[in-house]
């Protein structure tokens, strides 16, 4: 663990390294050039030592890059990890069911099944489902039998520290540090899962892409810190104006997704126009200095998801019909041609 006084001088360097650079001040950038500061992944430190050398700037896509390969590729192995804790735990539980009453044969059986089941690499929702199951197997053997309570008040001690482990990994997984909404893996999954069901039961379904107009010279004008409250603003705002059963996320730097199941390409238009409307409407000024930001807005593009298509065929169309609203002047929502 770091102490305060090393804290402070990574994040000081993350900052400054992101400003020299010109970098987009994404959660993503924070979390690489925080790790470059901290010094503990020498591969990583070497890539980018290499381009300064070299006198070349990193770039947005280099960056990129080497978070998906060094930073996020870490998150998944702590996802990993958890799952063998969990399969070790079982492996011990079962151990010391063996050769108990019947009841405790039917509840090692059971952990078997889950263990199989963890064999497979299930996904983190899929995980701390396994989790919930084992909890309640735990409850209805613990109450019918004397010779295990001492045993197993331990392990579901043990159980519940690891739901909790899992649920961390899995909120810090699909979360976006800065705007507290769905990030880009979020997304992934939950548009897989919303384009399965309406595939499945022909359900209607609409997808919105929202991107921050001249969002580049906000932070130019007044830096990465107002361009982080914008980013904050404009989350917030499209969240409140959706509905609970929607899910808005964060697919990169200045841009969103709102997936809106059970929607019309009509209806979907209406939401859109609505959330371009609540964010141009408001009047901004940075709160240190009270220096008028004035008003933002927000080009949106439109698309009902075609019945068999893939999530990312069904993204590119409503991410060409938003950059086509930028092209035709901005503030303003564009759908699929009639």
């Amino acid at each position: 663990m770091y102490s305060r006084i090393q804290m402070k001088s990574f994040l000081a360097t993350t900052i400054k390294n992101i400003n020299q650079y010109k970098l987009p001040p994404t959660p993503e950038n924070y979390h690489l050039w925080f790790e470059y500061a901290t010094g503990k992944t020498n591969d990583l430190n070497e890539i980018l030592d290499k381009e300064v050398e070299l006198e070349r700037i990193p770039s947005e896509a280099l960056c990129s890059n080497l978070y998906k390969q060094y930073i996020a590729t870490k998150q998944q192995s702590d996802i990993d990890e958890a799952r063998l804790l969990i399969k070790d735990f079982l492996k011990e539980m079962i151990a010391h069911l063996q050769g108990w009453d019947s009841s405790s044969d039917d509840f090692s059986n059971s952990l078997d099944e889950y263990l199989n089941q963890l064999n497979s690499e299930p996904s983190i929702n899929a995980t701390k489902d396994i989790i919930g199951k084992i909890t309640a197997e735990v409850k209805k053997i613990r109450s019918s039998s004397s010779n295990l309570k001492a045993t197993l008040h331990s392990l579901t001690d043990e159980i519940s520290e690891l739901r909790q482990d899992v649920n961390r990994l899995g909120s810090e997984a699909l979360i976006d540090d800065l705007t507290q909404i769905h990030n880009r893996r979020g997304f992934d999954m939950k548009i897989k899962e919303v384009t399965d069901r309406a595939n499945l039961e022909s359900l209607n379904c609409a997808l919105i892409v929202a991107d921050i107009d001249h969002f580049k010279k906000i932070n130019d004008d007044f830096g990465h810190q107002v361009g982080d409250k914008i980013l904050k603003f404009v989350a917030a705002t499209l969240q409140k104006n959706i509905r609970s059963n929607d899910t808005l996320a964060r697919y990169g730097g200045e841009e969103f997704v709102a997936i809106l199941p059970n929607t019309t390409h009509n209806g979907a238009i209406k939401v859109a126009t609505n959330l371009c409307n609540a964010v141009s409407s408001r009047y901004l000024s940075a709160e240190s200095n009270e220096q008028a930001i004035g008003h933002i807005s927000i080009s949106l593009g439109v698309t009902k998801y075609a019945q068999g298509e893939s999530p990312e065929q069904f993204f590119e169309r409503a991410d060409k019909n938003m950059y086509r609203a930028k092209s035709l002047g901005r503030n303003r929502v564009e759908g699929d041609d009639k």
